[in-house]
């Protein structure tokens, strides 16, 4: 923390965008900890010093802060009600934020793809080289969001926000809505 909180007073940054998390959905049930310390405690931390330096703090969140159940998607005042732990503490991550009083934006995104780094487009096209056969669940739908759009949504934000428009949370994904195997049968 105190190396963390050396570094941005140093650096006096009017802007912090928080991009990192916990991302292994399902490993962070056997590594809650760790899970809670990336995406939870970091951020508690982080806004702490987004509120001493005066930075604006955006941070990348999720839809797993919901429960699934909704056959229309979410809208940034439904309740939350995450149902695993990398959805409990990206919740509590967003929660510090908003008590820590600093400047805040937070975004919930879903399903964020590119052809860098690793991600279910990048797994499924190798996936598609090397078997004949693929099974990809059905039983899960969401937004597929290209990870490049986002960071023109962020960029857009950046040159046009204003003082309402702070201390909000912002929805963004991809405009069409479908289910894992349907976006792997398009990937390849």
């Amino acid at each position: 923390l105190e190396d963390t909180k050396k570094k941005i007073l140093s650096i006096a940054p009017d802007i912090i965008i928080n991009a990192s998390a916990y991302t292994a959905v399902d490993e962070a049930e056997e590594n809650k900890s760790l899970a809670n310390l990336v995406n939870h405690l970091a951020v508690k931390n982080l806004s702490q010093i987004c509120a001493e330096q005066g930075s604006l703090l955006i941070h990348f969140s999720t839809d797993y802060v919901f429960d699934g159940e909704s056959l229309h998607g979410y809208k940034e005042e439904d309740k939350t009600n995450p149902q695993c732990i990398y959805g409990q503490t990206k919740l509590r991550g967003e929660l510090a934020i908003q008590s820590s009083g600093c400047r805040y934006l937070i975004i919930r995104t879903a399903w964020i793809y590119s052809e860098y780094q690793n991600n279910f487009l990048k797994t499924i096209s190798r996936l598609a080289l090397e078997r004949d056969e693929l099974e990809i669940v059905m039983d899960q739908r969401g937004s597929p969001t290209y990870a490049q759009d986002l960071a023109i949504v962020v960029k857009d934000i950046l040159g046009s926000f204003d003082e309402d428009s702070i201390n909000k949370i912002y929805h963004y994904g991809g405009s069409v809505c479908c289910s894992w195997a349907d976006f792997a049968e398009d990937i390849v």
